[in-house]
């Protein structure tokens, strides 16, 4: 049942906070942290659904540890990114510290973001270094971050159609790959579980392959430089993910998922 886990967690955040001696802290009283992504499943998926993605819903069981409350909005990541950084919201899952440098971070990643060029099935172009992307139209998410190389690349590039087509929308995955099977690009680049989650949803579409790995980064949620409170949130975000790993329920969450715990697994 899901509240055995959670009760669990619970449980185990009260236990050790005992155990470090001195008296408890009082519970911080109740708010609502307001986080924000675009669609990515299955990190980030529909805000009303059952599965609303993996890092949505450790968010929601981290937070609720220590008294807080999250909502969860989907918008497309540019404008979830300039909201947070305002401080119209507190934070946004899914990001890497290059894309967002400015923001509070906490301790713990909430998985790995593994950066793959995906093409169609007859393309027989691999990616080997950026001097292999001459010739290739590269679809990539507006305002996404990938690597300091690739990055560079992309402002080079970015008003060049022969060379990148950037995506603006609240599932940029499902638009490139859409492009890419339409043939209005020759790769489309973004997270291998991600695209791989898209590809399994999508029956009976053309088959499309790897093509190279660009590389493996950390992901993160973080938040908003402009609120005061954002380090403590952090914080208590750390504590209740190490909780819910420590009482398994983080395992039960990516379960439902098919993803794998980042840590202490082989790359």
């Amino acid at each position: 049942m899901q509240f055995t886990g959670l009760l669990a967690a619970l449980l185990w955040l009260v236990c050790s906070n005992s155990l470090a001696g001195g008296p408890e802290a009082p519970l911080p009283p109740a708010r609502t942290v307001v986080l924000a992504a675009d669609r990515w499943c299955p990190v980030t998926c529909d805000s009303g659904s059952n599965m609303p993605g993996y890092a949505v819903e450790l968010a929601r069981e981290a937070l609720a540890l220590s008294g807080r409350l999250l909502e969860y909005r989907v918008m497309p990541w540019e404008r979830a990114v300039d909201a947070a950084r305002a401080g119209r919201i507190d934070g946004v899952i899914g990001t890497v510290t290059a894309a967002t440098p400015d923001f509070v971070y906490p301790q713990q990643a909430i998985g790995s973001n593994t950066n793959v060029f995906f093409v169609r099935a007859d393309d027989t172009w691999r990616y080997r270094g950026l001097r292999s992307l001459e010739g290739v139209v590269v679809g990539i998410a507006n305002e996404y971050s990938f690597s300091p190389g690739f990055d560079h690349y992309a402002a080079r590039h970015r008003a060049d159609p022969a060379r990148l087509h950037v995506l603006y929308s609240t599932d940029p995955v499902q638009q490139g790959l859409t492009l890419l099977r339409a043939g209005r690009i020759d790769a489309f680049l973004d997270d291998r579980t991600v695209v791989n989650w898209a590809l399994r949803h999508d029956q009976g579409a053309p088959a499309l392959r790897e093509s190279g790995e660009l590389n493996k980064i950390p992901l993160y949620i973080a938040f908003s430089p402009a609120r005061g409170d954002a380090p403590a949130t952090a914080a208590a975000l750390d504590q209740g993910l190490e909780a819910l790993r420590a009482s398994g329920r983080l395992a039960e969450i990516l379960s439902r998922y098919g993803v794998r715990d980042w840590i202490g697994t082989a790359p």
